[in-house]
């Protein structure tokens, strides 16, 4: 008989084979007994034979029953062993699920390093851009702060060691990415395992000792999984860490922008704390503070822990070289100052043109080449006044209704107006610390300050950068472009100290903090500055601006049954029952206007009567620029718009409710730069304006850096009689020579002559003008002085243009 022992995969484990014994006992017949009875040898024989088959039989019975209980021990054997076989398979599942879960974890991990890289190397871009932005803002705040040229060095390499920072966190977070690429591959290889640990269970049921086996491999993949996933667990930490890195570039970069140029202080007055780390101060005279001796010319920088500075030995020393925005503007475009003569200045006389009285805004913007010293005498940087020989030292001296913006003798600068009693010292005043010419020694700057009407306070801006001002108030206080304020004498450079003088316009509007700035950097004036604009008011008859004479003047009718009267020195539209109604101003009523002008116009709205409708305002009846309701309150509203020739104001509606609306205080000005001079090789300042032809001339001490040969002067006169052009020395009769003359007038058909003195007629003979331009060729080119007169029969306003070229 053969027993077979099985498990499931048909494997065979243990086979037992049992052969039956087989004991055959034959008897013979009984042998014959003796006389007593006695069994005879034979029979015994037979019976130990009998014996012994029936013990043969018993022994082998006895085996076969051993042998079937060895069988049986034998199968429960393999039924154990088998049983041990499957747990081993299902302990191999368990580990091979086991693997399967750390290889996940593994695989979650790797995908945490890489979100993290990417994390790390977004921040990194950012903290590269922010690096960026530091590098610009440092240049700037280099440029506006007014640094030297050390610390224009210096301030660049810490943008770009930011900017490297920024680079070194971009490569970290890049190498981050890098290591979670190789921490994912591992994980990969992970779940191979884990997927040949799940062959292993399958493997395992088809053999108990291979399963025991693939259990050990399995395990063995499982630790290894379990160690990819901790250095895929490292490795995102290392991720995490390259990405504070890169926050921590970032924050770096910053705080670079954060940090602030803070000004000049003495080297024995250096604060414990300043507002940032990274702030900087400007030594300005030698000193031990905060356990540092400075220097005159150090920098002092700060830490971010009170008491800790850093000292940056003389990086101001080279200051006078920085001269970053000169490319601005062309290097001949200067007027220098020799020093030698009181009074020098850039003078001119743009009469009622320029007169900024009442003026609602009013700036002056340009180029200011900072003194290297103190000036012996107070400087004008800008000056409108009555009088071409102020006195800008003493305020109860000066003349009354003038307007400063100066350089003190202190290093300050001040921005003062006056009053009507000087000798009260009636004066409001704003002005910088006495750091200011210590701050901007040698630089030059770019000067934007605002004043607006009333009491607040003017906005100085350097550089685009806002300064602080203190007010200095004295007397019986004027307002800032008082109605009384004398803007006939507009003086630059007064007392100016050697060196180029500054060079600016004064305009009758702000410019935005955008418009100054591209201004600076491109050298390019807004269109509406370049085009002009004086502070005369452009609507001819004061009954058409206040309503006070009889009638409504030139406002009429514009479209439909709209009605307009004069009420309590008021004009009231009362809008028709039907369709759109309005009112204009005819062009008649405007001064003569040649070209566009950008133009603001003011006034006052009330709605009287009726339900508020919803107002256009336009330039002529086709064009709408701004649209705005009246309410029961007076209302003052203003309106900038180009107005070309022949324009008319127009105020219309195009609803229908018979409503009244009061309008009063009427303006239009043209607003824009009173005049842009430029510098010619000649002794004169030509304005580049559209409007043109402010008087204006160079007082003596001042002289052109010029190699140009072509020059012009262009300048109004307006006098029965003779009258100097521009009122002083104009040319040098060695090297000027005359190629050119143009006169137009403003009206009519006056008769000029034109020579070198009061009644000469050397250059041009007498004959009348014919309306616009005339253009005469000189009687002679020869200069002979360094003036030139115009006489004119009429005091009517003409225009005179004298071009020619310099021979050395």
């Amino acid at each position: 008989m053969a027993t077979t022992v099985t498990v499931a995969g048909s494997i065979t484990v243990l086979e037992v084979e049992t052969d039956t014994l087989l004991i055959t006992s034959q008897i013979g017949p009984q042998g014959p007994q003796g006389p007593e009875g006695d069994v005879t040898p034979e029979a015994l024989a037979a019976q130990d034979a009998a014996e012994l088959a029936a013990t043969n039989a018993g022994n082998s019975a006895q085996l076969a029953s051993d042998k079937a209980q060895l069988a049986t021990t034998q199968a429960g054997l393999a039924t154990t062993q088998a049983g041990l076989a499957s747990g081993h398979a299902s302990t191999a599942t368990t580990q091979a699920g086991i693997a399967t879960t750390q290889a996940g974890l593994a695989s979650g991990f790797a995908s945490t390093a890489t979100t993290q890289a990417g994390i790390a190397t977004t921040q990194a871009g950012l903290a590269s851009g922010f690096a960026s932005t530091a590098t610009t803002q440092a240049g700037i705040a280099t440029t506006q702060a007014g640094l030297a040229s050390g610390h224009a060095t210096t301030a660049t390499t810490q943008a770009g060691i930011a900017t490297t920072q920024a680079a070194l966190a971009s490569g970290s977070a890049q190498d981050a990415s890098g290591s979670a690429q190789d921490a994912t591959t591992q994980a990969g290889i992970a779940t191979g395992a884990a997927q040949d640990a799940y062959a292993s269970e399958i493997n395992a049921y088809d053999s108990a000792y291979s399963a025991s086996e693939s259990a050990f491999t399995a395990t063995t993949q499982a630790d290894l999984a379990s160690g990819f996933a901790s250095t895929a667990t490292t490795q995102a930490g290392l991720a995490s860490g390259f990405s504070s890195t890169a926050s921590t570039s970032a924050t770096a970069a910053a705080n670079a922008i954060a940090a602030q140029f803070k000004g000049g202080v003495s080297g024995a007055s250096v604060p414990a704390t300043s507002t940032a780390a990274g702030d900087r101060y400007a030594i300005t005279a030698a000193g031990t503070s905060q356990s540092i001796t400075w220097v005159l010319g150090d920098e002092a920088r700060y830490n971010g822990t009170s008491g800790s500075w850093t000292r940056v030995s003389g990086i101001y020393t080279e200051v006078a070289n920085l001269r970053n925005e000169m490319s601005t503007r062309p290097a001949t475009d200067y007027i220098y100052s020799d020093g030698a003569i009181a009074n020098r200045a850039i003078l001119q006389t743009p009469g009622t043109r320029g007169n900024l009285a009442g003026a609602a805004l009013a700036s002056w913007v340009g180029w200011v080449e900072v003194p290297t010293a103190n000036p012996s005498a107070v400087a004008a940087i800008a000056c409108i006044s009555s009088s071409a020989t102020p006195n800008l030292a003493s305020t109860n001296t000066s003349p009354a209704w003038s307007l400063f913006v100066t350089l003190r003798t202190d290093g300050s600068l001040l921005i003062r107006q006056m009053g009507a009693s000087p000798a009260a010292n009636d004066s409001r005043s704003a002005y910088t610390a006495t750091t200011f010419r210590s701050l901007y020694s040698g630089q030059r700057i770019w000067l934007d300050v605002r004043i607006t009407a009333g009491t607040s306070q003017p906005v100085l801006r350097i550089n685009g950068i806002t300064q602080s001002l203190t007010d200095l108030l004295v007397g019986t206080l004027p307002n800032w472009l008082d109605s009384s304020l004398v803007a006939t004498t507009h003086l630059t450079g007064h007392n100016w100290p050697l060196g180029p003088v500054p060079l600016g316009c004064w305009i009758n509007a702000h410019l935005s903090d955008s418009e100054s700035d591209t201004w600076r950097t491109t050298g390019r004036a807004p269109t509406w500055v370049m085009a002009g604009g004086d502070c005369l008011e452009l609507i001819s008859a004061s009954q058409d601006r206040d309503f006070s004479g009889a009638g409504v003047g030139n406002w009429t009718s514009l479209i439909g049954t709209a009605t307009v009267a004069n009420t309590a020195s008021a004009l009231d539209l009362t809008l028709g029952a039907t369709g759109a109604t309005g009112v204009r101003l005819a062009s008649a009523a405007y001064r003569a206007v040649n070209a566009n002008y950008y133009t603001r116009v003011t006034f006052t709205c009330t709605l009287i009567s009726g339900t508020a409708p919803q107002l256009r305002l336009g330039y002529n009846s086709a064009g709408v620029e701004i649209l705005f309701t009246p309410s029961g309150t007076p209302t003052a509203v203003s309106y900038d718009f180009y107005m070309g020739p022949n324009n008319q104001f127009t105020i219309y509606s195009t609803s229908s409710n018979s409503s009244v609306i009061r309008f009063d205080d009427f303006s239009t000005k043209a607003i824009g730069a009173l005049s842009l001079p430029r510098i010619q090789p000649i002794l004169c300042v030509d304005d580049i304006t559209e409007i043109g032809g402010n008087a204006a001339r160079l007082t003596a001490g001042m002289r052109p850096i010029s190699s140009a040969r072509q020059w012009r002067i262009v300048a109004d006169t307006a006098t029965s009689g003779n009258q100097q052009l521009l009122g002083g020395a104009l040319v040098d009769i060695a090297a000027d020579v005359i190629e050119t003359i143009e006169q137009t007038p403003a009206s009519g058909t006056p008769t000029t002559y034109i020579g070198h003195s009061s009644g000469s007629n050397a250059y041009k003979s007498s004959g009348a003008l014919a309306a616009g331009i005339n253009v005469f060729t000189p009687t002679t080119r020869k200069l002979a002085t360094t003036a030139i007169w115009i006489n004119s029969t009429v005091s009517t306003a003409i225009r005179t243009t004298v071009t020619g070229h310099r021979t050395q």
